[in-house]
């Protein structure tokens, strides 16, 4: 897989083109809280040239995702500007503490180990951050960044099962994580949310909105590996998520393996100065 764009930032004129992003952003759905890092349009096509199981995310043609201040310096070199981004959004429910589907220990051990096989096998350029939800509630456990092996094992191992699903507000606020960042690499780079689930959402945290408003408005990948729960999930939504189905932690591990080998690569020569696709 590459990284970002096939080619460097190197040229001015190049480094200057997402600072035309000036435009508000707008909500990923009516119940965003204040001050909540939003979603809104962006500015090119980021669909890969050989398609893989699930539409990924286009960027509009208003120029307009993510909001970068006019005149601000890019935060990163061009290198660092043209990062892929995964962002690990786990499920620590408690129905995560029950042991059917897992042969060493319960659903989440299971899914900590196969996490940390993923973060440890992604591009070494790439940038990685842990979301999750559980016992100790709901929020970033790391942000995105490089880790070495022991502190990725180090914030999974700190996730104890218990408590609901709340898949909409989660969803949002680790979307939110992905458009910080994508304001720091000036919309540059690879944006990828991927969601280790094994139940169904608590009363009123149903993703349908957020996650076909996120498809339809930024190029953040949507990719759900449904665990011991089969194909029924609102998560499951062909053409906005990639879904797949996890019965054991060796399918487990091979799903998260799968989020890589499918990611699209992005190529510069996608921008235009009008946004047109």
């Amino acid at each position: 897989m590459k990284k970002g764009f096939s080619q460097t930032l190197g040229s001015p004129a190049l480094l200057a083109l997402p600072l035309a992003f000036t435009l508000l952003v707008s909500g990923c759905d009516d119940s965003a809280n204040p001050g909540q890092t939003t979603m809104a349009n962006s500015s090119f096509n980021s669909q890969p040239k050989q398609p893989p199981a699930a539409a990924y995310g286009a960027r509009g043609t208003d120029n307009s995702w993510p909001k970068v201040a006019q005149g601000s310096p890019a935060a990163l070199d061009s290198e660092q500007m043209l990062q892929a981004n995964y962002l690990l959004l786990i499920d620590g429910s408690g129905s995560m503490g029950s042991t059917e589907c897992s042969d060493r220990g319960t659903r989440l051990d299971a899914a900590k180990r196969a996490a940390l096989s993923f973060m440890t096998s992604v591009p070494t350029d790439a940038n990685v951050g842990i979301y999750a939800f559980d016992q100790a509630g709901m929020g970033p456990r790391l942000g995105l960044g490089h880790y070495n092996q022991q502190q990725l094992a180090a914030a999974l191992n700190k996730l104890v099962a218990g408590a609901g699903t709340p898949l909409k507000t989660s969803i949002r606020e680790s979307a939110g994580m992905l458009t910080e960042q994508a304001i720091r690499q000036l919309g540059y780079g690879e944006y990828h949310l991927v969601i280790v689930t094994d139940g169904l959402p608590s009363d009123g945290e149903a993703p349908d909105n957020v996650i076909t408003k996120l498809n339809h408005t930024t190029p953040i990948n949507i990719h759900t590996i449904g665990f011991c729960i089969g194909k029924d999930h609102p998560l499951n939504q062909p053409g906005i998520t990639a879904y797949y189905q996890a019965n054991d932690e060796k399918s487990l591990t091979a799903g998260l393996e799968a989020v890589v080998a499918e990611a699209p690569s992005f190529d510069v020569t996608s921008f235009s100065d009008g946004g047109s696709q």
